[in-house]
């Protein structure tokens, strides 16, 4: 038996909603991607001010994001399709692909988070170690001279 969404027409304007929720994943994305490369930069000269500047302009990013992942969510139950994989497919398989795309996006944004946060780690590492020292904790042979 033929699930009697299969050959439905998908209205006009969810197909416009969605063109939107993959447009403004991709926008997010792109700019996500740039935060974490000003991060890695600022991570590098240390400055305090401009890290802070990132993370809140990253944290505004992320919330984008989440928005629009409730977007998919309601536009996908409204559809009465399976998944969003499918919705956009019945839309334009050309959307479908820009869609998955995106999927190579989030793996340069994995690495690029994981770059950052190995920066992070050996700084506070050293951090550590120094805090030690003065504290006349060190565990290096020798002392502090």
């Amino acid at each position: 038996m033929v699930h009697a969404g299969v050959y439905m027409t998908i209205r006009k304007d969810f197909a416009d909603r969605a063109r939107s929720i993959v447009s403004r994943d991709r926008d997010s994305l792109d700019t996500l991607l740039v935060l974490l490369e000003e991060e890695q930069r600022v991570l590098a000269i240390r400055d305090i001010d401009a890290m802070n500047l990132v993370v809140q302009k990253k944290l505004e990013c992320l919330k984008a994001l989440e928005a629009q992942e409730r977007e998919r969510r309601e536009l996908t139950v409204l559809s009465r399709l399976k998944d969003w994989n499918t919705l956009l497919e019945k839309i334009d398989p050309a959307l479908l692909a820009q869609w998955k795309s995106l999927f190579k996006r989030l793996r340069e944004i994995a690495d690029a988070t994981a770059t950052n946060e190995k920066i992070v780690s050996r700084a506070r590492q050293g951090t550590q170690r120094i805090l030690s020292i003065l504290r006349g904790q060190s565990q290096e042979p020798g002392g502090v001279y």
